[in-house]
């Protein structure tokens, strides 16, 4: 009888010990998928800063300066264009340290089985073995419910930080649609249309110079306020929510979020917000344009 109880102690050591081994297994399973998604995350959010390096650097760059040179012929714009330098490193990889996890581990399960000599005496020996395995039970099972804890907070770290590149991966893809937003409307819109209007004021400047035998001027800021109330002012207002466009553009291409999301820093709501505003200002910009165009197809 005193010897099934010692077994049946023994046997729940076993059973603990084989809890341990089955909940730390099943912990590397989980991290292993938890790591690849993390890495597959972040190797999008890379692809993303690529993708949007090169919509500013080889295409916004060049037509902003484009703009600027085009719109100097009517009045300074409100500034040259000042890039903030955007920046593609390596800033949003972790390297996630587990020895914590498998420490907590090796040391709980050789608790469980370490052995030591038992007294020669049956009945000491037997209430010795007995104290001992119940004192292993005891602390195994706090040793187990510490190991879940620790393990259930790596894993919601994995998880947190997953979630927060989705987040930016979300936000980033907003900021990349504007810069293509922007690129396509100087490229189509834009430049375009004021080639168109610029042809006209010259046209118009050299017959109204001609018809007093002087030499064309140039054009003037004073050139394209004439058509105000004209049959020609939709190139007035075309012109003048350019400058409005480029104003807003260039605010957004001079803003610290460029750094921040190429740091990898929280973008913050307050960011956020700016970034829809300025979004929804230079959308509003186009479609006025797009309202007063005239050399262009619609």
């Amino acid at each position: 009888m005193l010897n099934v109880g010692s077994f049946t102690k023994k046997e729940s050591v076993l059973e603990l010990s084989n809890t341990m081994d089955s909940i730390y297994r099943s912990y590397q399973k989980e991290i292993e998928q938890l790591t690849m998604d993390d890495e597959t995350k972040k190797k999008e959010y890379q692809q993303l800063l690529l993708a949007v390096d090169n919509i500013r650097t080889a295409y916004l760059i060049p037509y902003i300066n484009q703009l600027y040179l085009e719109l100097e012929e009517y009045g300074s714009p409100s500034k040259r264009p000042n890039y903030i330098t955007f920046l593609t490193d390596q800033s949003i990889e972790k390297e996630w340290m587990d020895t914590e996890i498998k420490r907590t581990y090796l040391l709980a399960r050789k608790r469980l089985t370490k052995e030591q000599t038992d007294p020669k005496d049956l009945v000491t020996k037997f209430l010795y073995e007995w104290t001992k395995n119940k004192k292993k039970i005891d602390v195994g099972n706090q040793d187990i419910k510490n190991l879940r804890d620790r393990i259930a907070l790596r894993k919601q770290e994995y998880r947190n930080e997953i979630n927060k590149t989705s987040e930016m991966i979300s936000k980033l893809n907003l900021y990349l649609n504007v810069l293509i937003f922007i690129k396509d409307s100087i490229k189509e819109i834009v430049l375009p249309e004021m080639e168109g209007v610029h042809a006209f004021l010259v046209a118009k400047n050299m017959a109204a110079q001609i018809s007093v035998r002087q030499y064309p001027g140039t054009i003037t800021l004073e050139s394209i306020l004439k058509l105000a109330n004209t049959p020609y002012e939709k190139h007035y207002f075309f012109i003048k929510q350019v400058f409005l466009f480029y104003s807003n553009v260039i605010e957004l291409m001079e803003h610290s979020i460029n750094v921040d999301f190429s740091t990898k820093k929280c973008i913050t709501p307050k960011d956020l917000s700016w970034l829809l505003g300025k979004k929804d200002m230079i959308e509003k910009s186009v479609k006025e344009m797009s309202q007063n165009i005239f050399y262009i197809q619609k």
